[in-house]
């Protein structure tokens, strides 16, 4: 209680034949040494319930990982594990904690990879776990650091989405095109367009026109179009839904 805790690894110098026999190899590869690459594997290929039965939670071994120095392969593996197991806990711990923030010194991850492990460890979460992962990640200000990962967040979120959700999520996208990355980047603009226009909900139909950076430097006539688009089809929804009452 005195120390903060801490991960210690002891790595056998050389690979046994049952180590082998079940596919870890000693070789160096994907970014890592020859001992770093057998430590993914042996954590990609370990159960997860044998982290749980430790009594500490996926949360608190990713923190530990990052802390020392093989950050790196601990987290490979356990993101292979988690796939391979489709377990949703450590799914939302490694996006939680690896796959939506801003790439660290000790962990060697890309932004890349980031992105690649976030879209895929997502689709075993259920839709409350992913809203509380939204609300968690919420940028506190999207205008100044453009969120490309927390899209792929939102874009995961099933519709249609409640007024509280929609409220927030319309928020955000307002912020983000503060940012001049929008004129470059695809992200933002097949997210309001694709997805926001189809599950935003109809309540905020007026809403929806107001609060847009039009002052902005970067602002163009292709998103104003962009923009109006998104604004008509959020419309046609409601009047689509007042001509069938009673309908979903």
């Amino acid at each position: 209680r005195k120390k903060s805790a801490t991960l210690a690894l002891n790595l056998p110098e050389t690979l046994d034949d049952l180590t082998k026999r079940d596919g870890v190899n000693d070789k160096a590869g994907k970014g890592m040494g020859a001992k770093a690459a057998a430590i993914s594997q042996v954590v990609g290929r370990a159960p997860l319930g044998w982290w749980a039965s430790k009594s500490v939670t996926p949360e608190q071994w990713i923190d530990l990982a990052l802390a020392g120095e093989w950050s790196q392969p601990l987290i490979v593996g356990w993101t292979q594990a988690a796939n391979l197991q489709k377990d949703p806990a450590w799914s939302a711990a490694l996006i939680d904690r690896v796959c939506l923030r801003p790439q660290g010194k000790r962990d060697q991850l890309s932004d890349h990879w980031r992105s690649e492990r976030l879209a895929e460890l997502i689709e075993y979460l259920d839709p409350l776990a992913l809203q509380q992962l939204v609300a968690q990640h919420m940028p506190q200000d999207a205008g100044k650091q453009y969120a490309y990962q927390f899209v792929a967040l939102l874009r995961a979120c099933p519709g249609p989405w409640d007024i509280g959700f929609s409220r927030q999520v319309l928020a955000f996208m307002q912020q983000a095109a503060r940012n001049a990355n929008v004129v470059y980047d695809n992200t933002l603009r097949t997210f309001i367009e694709n997805v926001a226009s189809v599950r935003l909900a109809i309540e905020l139909a007026d809403e929806a026109g107001a609060g847009w950076p039009t002052d902005a430097k970067h602002w163009s006539a292709n998103f104003e179009e962009l923009i109006d688009r998104f604004i008509r089809t959020v419309g046609l929804r409601r009047q689509m839904r007042a001509a069938f009452p009673g309908q979903p």
